[in-house]
């Protein structure tokens, strides 16, 4: 893949920057480099995404805008359903859709409308994945500007980890006003990966039974906890409901995250970037040298 994505870049021929973000997003480049290639790339992957005007007490709602080549561009509200604001609700981590309301609900945006005819099945990570009818091609005016509301991911900590560790702890949510604990009833390596996502945490290593890391106090929140691994909040999961449980603390849950302290992850990412832009440094020079060596021929 890289080779091809270099032979491109070289060769004579004009290059199109939609074949370069093709070959960028393919899934193998991604693995080689083993980082969000964002962080060298950041004009690859996701286009950012943003709420505008939305309620005072809920973050996550509002119109929806998605930065397309410099700039922010309203989404028109043809064929806008729950599916659609789904993907956006996922993007930017604030869990369920609950509505995805049409005809300017948040006011009118200003400047291009990036987006028509939005068609998403509501597994994509990213709205531009889904099906559309082509960036800045559309038959709307801002009065048709789409919106989201989505159910605010519920706010959750880790408590009293290790010393070493700011991914682990003792795993409490913040519920209706409070936090609470989670009771290990159930509790598996499937359940502690949400939360460690949620946390911005890395892999899940482990999902401490019996008060590892001490009994909390106050209320107990969930039990029986039963996710599939793909949830981006604890309370999507399966479990008895709200305060609806039959344990003490002595069974409060933790979770142990894999996690990089900063200084590690800069030396990694300064690393990544000399790499990937050294490559085609190093074969320019060789083109070039052998290019001025055949004319000279």
């Amino acid at each position: 893949t890289i080779l091809n994505l270099w032979l491109i870049l070289l060769s004579n021929k004009k290059v199109y920057e939609e074949k370069v973000l093709i070959l960028l997003r393919l899934s193998s480049f991604n693995t080689l480099l083993n980082q969000p290639i964002v962080k060298c790339f950041p004009f690859v992957v996701g286009p950012p995404v943003r709420l505008v005007n939305g309620l005072s007490n809920n973050p996550c709602s509002g119109r929806v805008e998605i930065l397309l080549y410099g700039r922010w561009a309203t989404v028109c509200d043809d064929s806008w359903d729950l599916a659609d604001a789904q993907v956006v609700c996922r993007q930017l981590g604030c869990g369920r859709v609950l509505s995805a309301p049409h005809g300017a609900t948040f006011g009118p945006g200003k400047g291009p409308i990036g987006l028509d005819n939005v068609n998403c099945n509501g597994q994509e990570s990213e709205l531009t994945q889904c099906g559309h009818r082509g960036l800045w091609t559309h038959d709307c005016g801002h009065q048709e500007d789409a919106g989201v509301v989505c159910e605010a991911a519920s706010p959750v900590r880790l408590v009293n980890g290790l010393s070493n560790n700011p991914c682990s702890g003792r795993v409490e949510v913040f519920l209706q006003g409070q936090w609470a604990t989670v009771c290990d009833d159930h509790w598996d390596l499937v359940d502690a990966q949400v939360v460690c996502r949620q946390v911005g945490c890395r892999r899940v290593l482990s999902a401490p039974h019996g008060a590892r890391f001490g009994p909390g106090q106050g209320p107990i929140g969930l039990d029986d906890i039963n996710c599939t691994g793909h949830e981006s909040d604890l309370t999507q999961c399966g479990h008895r409901g709200l305060w609806t449980h039959d344990c003490g603390h002595q069974e409060d849950a933790g979770v142990v995250c894999e996690g990089i302290p900063d200084n590690q992850n800069n030396v990694e990412l300064i690393n990544l970037c000399r790499s990937v832009f050294a490559i085609p440094i190093i074969i320019l020079v060789i083109l070039y040298c052998w290019r001025k060596k055949s004319k000279s021929h």
